[in-house]
Order: C-alpha cells, then structure tokens, then sequence
C-alpha cells in the first residue's frame, strides 16, 4: 500500500531481527524506531537504530520516557516504528500483541500501517548470529485510524492527552486481525 506522507505508526510483524532492516525499504523518508533497549546493543541492527533516533524501551517497567519521546517523533511529522508483537515471535498466528503502537496512534491521532512480512524467520532465525541467504516479501496494508477522541477539538481533552482503554483495545483487535490477514497473504506471495 500507499505510506501516508504525515507521520504513521507502522507496525510490523516480527519474526526475525532481520526485520527492523527490511522495513526501512518500504519508504525514502526516515524511520524512528522504539524497541527494547537489548536490540540497541546487537551489532549492525543497534548502531542503524541510533543512527536513525531510534528509542530504546525499557519494556520492565512503565517506561514513560519512552512513550513521551515517541508521541514527540509522531508530532513533529515523522513515522515511528513499532513492533506490536513486542519480541520476535515463532509460527504463523499473530495474537497476543502489545498495545503499545494503538496507545500512541490514539495519543498522537495518527494512522497505523500494519506490515506482513514473511520468510525472515528463515533468513535469520532466533538464536543465529548471523543471517543466511533467503528471500522474503513484505506488504504494507491499508491505514488504520483511530476514531476521533471525544473532545479532541477541547483544551481540557488535549491538555489532559486522556486515551480511553476501550479505545486502545478496540484499535489493537482491528491491529491484529489486519496482521494475520497481511502476513498470511505475503506468505502465499512468497510461495509463488
């Protein structure tokens, strides 16, 4: 699909590291990234996310540092990347996802791009120091928006930045169905 020219969350499937480089190919313009703060310290993969802003997540407590830098990125007009699974996930079903990236879609009031990426689990598996030759294929899908926040036109509503838990989980189910469907087909894709 068509990449927004504002900002975006683009939220990718996540089975090989290999993908955090892969989805750079999807667009000219600069990635931000937030990931653990483990992945920052992987060779090649580390030193490509600070060069890009990347931010580093302290995923054992409530980092709101985090959080407040990313919803800065998305202000400033920039995408930020976020992987929804949280961690490089085995086998074919997509569930159980973070809600991070539907929080700060709603927070920011920017589009998700939900990415299918498949054969990267076989490029470079968990576990492997380094990747081996393989092909993969990746397809962005159509935008998901958050519904408009009641009140957003309101100073009280924006100066408070309030995000309803109904709305994160409602927008993070619409997240992963859209997942499944777009890994599935670039699984059929990669296969012909």
């Amino acid at each position: 699909g068509e990449l927004p020219s504002g900002s975006f969350v683009l939220a990718p499937i996540h089975r090989s590291n290999i993908d955090t480089l892969l989805v750079s190919c999807l667009t000219k313009r600069r990635l931000c990234y937030i990931g653990k703060e483990t992945v920052f310290k992987v060779p090649v993969i580390g030193k490509f996310l600070v060069a890009l802003g990347g931010i580093p997540l302290n995923r054992d407590a409530a980092d709101r540092d985090a959080l407040k830098k990313s919803v800065e990125v998305l202000a400033t007009g920039e995408p930020l990347v976020v992987f929804p699974e949280g961690q490089r996930r085995f086998g074919d079903k997509v569930n159980d996802l973070h809600e991070g990236a539907a929080y700060l879609a709603i927070r920011a009031n920017v589009p998700i791009i939900p990415v299918g990426i498949a054969g990267t689990e076989k490029i470079w598996p968990k576990g492997r120091k380094y990747p081996l030759p393989g092909k993969s294929y990746l397809i962005a899908g159509p935008a998901i928006y958050p519904e408009q926040r009641k009140g957003t036109d309101d100073v009280e509503a924006k100066r408070t930045k309030t995000v309803s838990r109904r709305a994160v989980s409602e927008l993070n189910s619409k997240l992963e169905s859209e997942l499944q469907r777009l890994y599935d087909e670039a699984n059929v894709k990669l296969q012909n």
